[in-house]
């Protein structure tokens, strides 16, 4: 995933628009649209800072095309690298089971949820 593609996907998620996002940056609108078009590929590292502050990210994270990110649902993201050891090992487990084994523990794991949100 690029820098843009995952600038404009937090930005959704985060529940922005181009205008507001670069008002919180500094930046114009059309300058977040070049960002997430990827016309522009040598963001400013202060600009990038602050996109990732904004963006509640590491600058590292935006930058690595390779930083793999994950739906948490209910808009939450979170960086393979903001992952602890835990939730890593988890992924790798779950990712081994077949699909029908993977939505039966995804059942399992809600009931868990409604269980702790319940107390």
């Amino acid at each position: 995933m690029t820098t843009g593609e995952k600038i404009k996907m937090l930005r959704i998620k985060k529940g922005m628009t181009q205008e507001e996002l670069g008002k919180k940056v500094g930046v114009q609108r059309a300058a977040i649209n070049k960002y997430e078009k990827g016309t522009v590929v040598n963001i400013k590292r202060s600009t990038l800072e602050k996109l990732a502050s904004v963006l509640g990210v590491s600058p590292a994270d935006l930058l690595d095309d390779n930083a793999r990110m994950y739906d948490l649902g209910d808009g939450d993201l979170i960086f393979e690298s903001e992952m602890t050891p835990v939730e890593e090992e988890l992924i790798g487990k779950i990712k081994r089971l077949r699909v029908a084994h993977q939505h039966l523990l995804m059942s399992i794991v809600d009931a868990f949820i409604e269980e702790e949100d319940n107390d």
